[in-house]
């Protein structure tokens, strides 16, 4: 019986494993790090046009900008996840989630 556990053992240390590690960082030092900071309106969201993962466009207007500078008209921003064009799907925990309105 025991040789069977060390089997099944080595089989599952063998297995992937997959994580996700969140560190907290305080408002202001993301601010520091940001290009640009700005109330925006969402126009539009879709799949990104991306091969290498799931991604997704979001289309915003900016309605204040707080810091930096941006072309004028929608701009389109990219988050880390969602739903690629064939179907398969990227959760990333952390990323914003925009809605339309």
């Amino acid at each position: 019986m025991r040789p069977y556990l060390y089997a099944l053992a080595a089989l599952l240390a063998a297995a992937p494993a997959a994580a996700t590690t969140y560190v907290m960082v305080a408002d202001p030092v993301l601010a520091d790090q940001a290009a640009v900071i700005a109330v925006v309106r969402v126009a539009e969201a879709k799949s990104a046009p991306v091969r290498e993962t799931a991604a997704t466009d979001y289309r915003v207007s900016v309605e204040r900008l707080i810091q930096g500078r941006v072309p004028e008209g929608l701009l389109t921003v990219r988050v880390p996840g969602g739903i690629r064009p064939e179907g398969t799907s990227l959760a990333i925990c952390g990323a914003p989630q925009l809605r339309p309105g």
